[in-house]
């Protein structure tokens, strides 16, 4: 029957089964098995709605893909290294730091990146340790002919937490010698840096590079070098 399904049943030669058609708006060629032989079957073509999403169906799909969390453009890294501070009440230090950032072309990128390091006090028992965080541009590229190895540079201004502790000293008589310090300052920071990296991969890479750090109010700048590696995602 045109327009309509129907079933139709045929029975099996070899086990005596029947097998089940439907008949429909649309002829298809003849089927044979070595059990069964179906005669030509139609389908109604029109109703194609059981391949296809519903608008509703596509609707919900096209949010759910515009709602997803991507993490293209988007790296990492991290790194440990040696301070040297300017003032030379500071002993060399050492801390680690790390940064999050976007790429956003093949050479340009930028970053928010955090930094700790401690040191000794030079001749007198206490310490000191700064906390940064800094905002800066990226810019890297591979060198010419080489598919591995990569420079960078980057640049950014934050603030820097300064921090200084140390007890007061007296001599035999319990004279005063040297009084406490418990100094704290926030300030303004411009920080640069740049290296060269190795990829091992398309997403890991391993770096080497200098940082030079500017604290603004009479506080110690510093000078590093550091290795880490750099994620991207």
């Amino acid at each position: 029957m045109p327009g309509t399904a129907s079933e139709n049943t045929f029975p099996d030669n070899d086990n005596n089964l029947e097998s089940s058609v439907f008949l429909s708006t649309e002829e298809f060629y003849t089927v044979s098995t070595s059990s069964t032989v179906l005669q030509s079957f139609e389908i109604d073509s029109s109703n194609t709605t059981i391949f296809n999403n519903t608008p509703e169906e596509s609707k919900i799909a096209q949010n759910s893909d515009e709602n997803s969390i991507s993490f293209d453009n988007w790296y990492a890294g991290a790194s440990l290294g040696v301070f040297f501070p300017s003032d030379g009440l500071l002993d060399t230090g050492f801390g680690p730091a790390g940064y999050i950032g976007y790429q956003f072309t093949p050479n340009i990128g930028g970053e928010l990146g955090l930094l700790y390091a401690g040191s000794d006090l030079d001749g007198r028992v206490g310490d000191a340790n700064i906390l940064s965080v800094i905002a800066s541009a990226r810019y890297s590229a591979p060198f010419e002919g080489s598919n591995n190895w990569n420079y960078f540079g980057t640049a950014g201004v934050g603030f820097t937490r300064s921090s200084v502790t140390a007890p007061a000293t007296f001599d035999l008589n319990n004279n005063l010698v040297q009084p406490a310090i418990d100094s704290e300052d926030t300030s303004f920071s411009f920080e640069v840096k740049g290296g060269v990296g190795y990829e091992f991969n398309t997403n890991t890479s391993a770096f080497a590079q200098l940082r030079y750090l500017n604290v603004s109010g009479g506080n110690s700048n510093y000078l590093s070098t550091e290795l880490g590696v750099h994620y991207k995602f």
